[in-house]
């Protein structure tokens, strides 16, 4: 899942530098195409990133837990560990639905 998200977030970087070029600025069919591809991914990226955080949030509130002699701030770092734990789980549960493939379609118009 790592890898996948990785390549979504060089794809979307990717596709930040795009558009902001201007030959793809000038041709409005690649631009729109781009721009659609971009805020699809832009969901998934702002989420993974979150993860990202709280894991080093994570990663820290247990270093102080482990390095700690203060019985009281080791006690407080293991809650939040706690605390960070369940919603780095959550975190990742969500990415999981975010990267169940859209029905392509979704994005076109209906006629009742």
């Amino acid at each position: 899942m790592r890898e996948k998200l990785e390549r979504i977030r060089a794809r979307y970087e990717e596709l930040t530098n795009l558009l902001s070029d201007p030959s793809i600025i000038s041709n409005q069919e690649k631009y729109r195409e781009l721009s659609k591809e971009h805020s699809d991914l832009s969901a998934v990226v702002r989420s993974y990133s979150e993860l990202l955080a709280l894991e080093k949030s994570l990663a820290e509130t247990k270093e102080i837990a482990d390095s700690t002699n203060d019985p009281d701030l080791r006690q407080l770092a293991r809650q939040e560990s706690a605390e960070l734990e369940t919603k780095v789980d959550q975190k990742e549960e969500a990415l999981k639905a975010l990267l169940i493939p859209k029905d392509p379609t979704d994005s076109k118009d209906v006629i009742l």
